[in-house]
């Protein structure tokens, strides 16, 4: 499925779906757009290389899941690996879901093969309030990434209440069992802080001028997303 918004300054933003001239919006000067595929069959993921022209290496990683969150810039276009985080009480433990994104000058293409609900929140945004899309692809290159940051609060809020319990099972229950969960939960915030690392990492890089499809005025809010990072790194530490 592939889902575009497009801003206008005359029509504000439209959204359609299916397969577009995604050409011809790449070459526009007048528009910034939003294209994202969700679980794309082998003809829609073909716009990829056949419309907007990304690189082979990059679209080998869309297809294959990288293990590490990463940016890559190919000039005229950046290409990032996030990773979010949900966490379920129990066995189940920690899951994370790989979204791929490239920004380009006057856009931004998201690939996703999982429901993501920081993006639904981005879309729901976007029928609202066009100032996500008119202030440039830069600005809502940021606004995807603070949604899918704000995410891990929910996360570390399910993590935190599993560890309060704990912590009071040790003192007033200290069966085996207890001892499996707190080796689970260490696992979990293990693996939580290996994804986080990166992600702060490449924030860092997004906010300092690095990278000239972002400019000086979005850096600032960059900025805002790294230190977010920087207090979920904090927690995750503590927690453990």
């Amino acid at each position: 499925m592939i889902v575009t918004h497009v801003y206008q300054r005359d029509l504000g933003i439209v959204r359609r779906e299916g397969i577009e001239p995604f050409d011809a919006l790449v070459n526009s000067k007048d528009v910034v757009f939003w294209v994202d595929l969700f679980s794309p069959t082998d003809e829609e993921s073909y716009v990829l290389t056949g419309d907007f022209h990304f690189h082979p290496l990059a679209i080998e990683d869309v297809i294959a899941e990288v293990p590490t969150p990463k940016v890559d810039d190919y000039g005229n276009y950046l290409f990032v690996v996030f990773k979010i985080a949900d966490y379920i009480s129990g066995s189940e433990g920690l899951s994370t879901k790989e979204i791929d994104m490239f920004l380009l000058k006057n856009g931004v293409v998201t690939v996703h093969y999982e429901p993501v609900k920081p993006l639904d929140a981005v879309a729901k945004r976007c029928q609202t309030d066009e100032r996500i899309l008119s202030r440039g692809a830069d600005f809502f290159f940021h606004a995807v990434l603070d949604h899918m940051v704000d995410h891990y609060n929910s996360t570390l809020e399910r993590i935190e209440d599993d560890v309060d319990v704990v912590e009071d099972q040790v003192f007033d229950d200290p069966r085996e069992e207890i001892v499996k969960r707190v080796f689970d939960l260490r696992r979990d915030l293990a693996q939580l802080k290996r994804i986080v690392t990166p992600l702060r990492e490449m924030l860092n890089r997004f906010s300092r001028d690095v990278f000239s499809l972002i400019g000086p005025q979005a850096q600032v809010y960059f900025r805002d997303v790294f230190d977010h990072l920087q207090r979920i790194n904090e927690l995750a530490d503590s927690f453990r």
